[in-house]
């Protein structure tokens, strides 16, 4: 027990110079749980949006159908088989070309059944009853191509006789869509009326599965399971996380040298203290377990510090989310919607605090392995002793 109270009584005996080690290990604390869980929310939040808004239980694929080959969607589509299930969603795609406004833009003419209650699309607003071909199309594809709700757009595409037709399709829905995957130059359009389009009957090239619990193989029919087809956001946060490990290291570093710092200025300043107590009898294990008891409770103090003023603002950040600027997709940070919302787990936040522990500890103990070599006589005169060759 006197180890722990000369340990303490040396710590804040320092004043300022203590209080100053604090913040900045605080800090890091703090800030490196807050970036950590931006990551852990986008992560969260993009792959959210791709489950609601596209993958659902996962997909079955048409086997000559290529998400990266636009080409390929003029062949990619097979009779839906018998055995789905009655809740599972068909789509038809078609590669197409759009004139919005005199300009010509390619695009993927999509029909999907407006009764579907699997995905969050707004794909009820394609029940209107109405003879004239009607779709919806996302934020980011109306901002891009300069469509406005009720405007007509003449599409053109080849048909499954290979043959080119051309309609017009009235827009009566733009919505945010949060997955670029089901926006991006995309119009979506009634199954039905798709299917006249293509002059097919009960095809489709992609089946939405509303359930990954029960899935059966199809002949012609590839199934992608949910981790598959996230394969491309979970690369992108990999990516991410790496490049935000560069801000932690530095945050670690700045935390870490500021200790490392004190206890070599403290070992120097403070040798006839320890000679003192080495001829009193203390030995030279014990007055390394007090320096580096001493880095422990740095590490202690500025994780209750810390949380003083981290979980408020924690829990205010979680609540209140960070604003994405509509410039974010330009930058690869798609799939989110406008306001970003930190994921902080238990895990996250207990291992940042165990790891700056144990770095701390360490940075304290490396330091005081020199009292090991110290003579108590060499101490007593502020020397160090030198190792004879």
């Amino acid at each position: 027990m006197y180890i722990f109270k000369l340990a303490y009584r040396n710590l804040f005996g320092k004043g300022l110079l203590s209080w100053l080690n604090f913040l900045v290990l605080s800090f890091a604390y703090v800030a490196i749980i807050w970036m950590q869980g931006l990551i852990g929310g986008m992560q969260h939040q993009a792959a959210q949006a791709m489950i609601q808004e596209e993958i659902a239980g996962g997909q079955h694929w048409a086997a000559s159908y290529d998400q990266f080959d636009p080409f390929s969607f003029d062949s990619a589509y097979v009779e839906i088989p018998k055995g789905i299930g009655l809740k599972d969603v068909p789509i038809l795609m078609a590669r197409a070309i759009a004139y919005p406004h005199g300009q010509m833009r390619s695009i993927i003419l999509k029909g999907i059944n407006p009764d579907q209650q699997i995905i969050t699309l707004p794909t009820s607003s394609l029940n209107h009853n109405t003879d004239e071909v009607i779709g919806f199309i996302g934020a980011r594809m109306a901002k891009n191509s300069g469509i406005r709700l009720n405007d007509r757009v003449t599409v053109r595409w080849k048909n499954s006789y290979g043959a080119y037709d051309a309609t017009e399709i009235k827009i009566v829905n733009i919505s945010t869509i949060q997955s670029p995957s089901s926006d991006n130059n995309q119009i979506w359009i009634s199954y039905d009326n798709m299917q006249k389009l293509m002059q097919t009957t009960n095809h489709a090239t992609i089946i939405i599965a509303a359930d990954s619990d029960n899935i059966h193989n199809f002949d012609n029919w590839n199934y992608k399971d949910q981790d598959y087809l996230m394969r491309d956001i979970t690369k992108m946060i990999q990516m991410k996380s790496v490049g935000s490990s560069i801000f932690y290291i530095i945050l670690l570093f700045l935390a870490v040298i500021s200790i490392f710092d004190t206890q070599i200025l403290s070992l120097f300043r403070r040798r006839k203290e320890m000679g003192t107590m080495m001829a009193l009898g203390l030995t030279r294990t014990k007055l390394i377990i007090i320096y580096t008891l001493e880095g422990f409770l740095n590490a202690v103090m500025a994780a209750i510090i810390g949380a003083i003023y981290g979980i408020p603002l924690l829990v205010y950040s979680a609540k209140t989310g960070m604003g994405i600027p509509e410039a974010a997709d330009d930058f690869g940070i798609a799939g989110i919607s406008t306001v970003l919302y930190p994921l902080y787990s238990l895990k996250l936040i207990f291992g940042t605090v165990l790891l700056v522990f144990v770095l701390i500890i360490i940075v304290s103990y490396l330091p005081s392995r020199r009292i090991g070599k110290l003579k108590p006589t060499d101490a007593l005169r502020g020397k160090w002793t030198i190792k004879e060759k």
